[in-house]
């Protein structure tokens, strides 16, 4: 049976309601985690753990980026700021 370690769950600021959160506090930032096989899991993956059979090993607030996807379920993980290619690209065709 999987766990979510320790380390894991003192990163992120303790459990919630027998959970992992969501967003990190203060702040309210996105959080997202990874599995031992380093497969991004979001909340409620990574809350299940033991269903699965990789455990939960590391969590930490997605800053910026494109959206990710949980390894398990496919949920989009969105980043706090946004994808900077995406301002990249805005800022691009406003030139032309």
């Amino acid at each position: 049976m999987a766990v979510i370690t320790q380390r894991c769950i003192n990163r992120v600021g303790g459990l919630v309601d027998g959970k992992l959160p969501a967003f990190a506090w203060p702040g309210g930032y996105p959080l997202y985690y990874l599995d031992a096989e380093d497969a991004v899991l979001c909340r409620e993956c990574a809350s299940r753990a033991n269903e699965y059979s990789v455990d939960t090993v590391a969590g930490d607030v997605y800053w910026e980026g494109p959206p990710m996807s949980c390894g398990h379920c496919g949920k989009e993980i969105e980043s706090a700021y946004g994808d900077p290619e995406d301002d990249e690209e805005d800022h691009d065709n406003a030139k032309v």
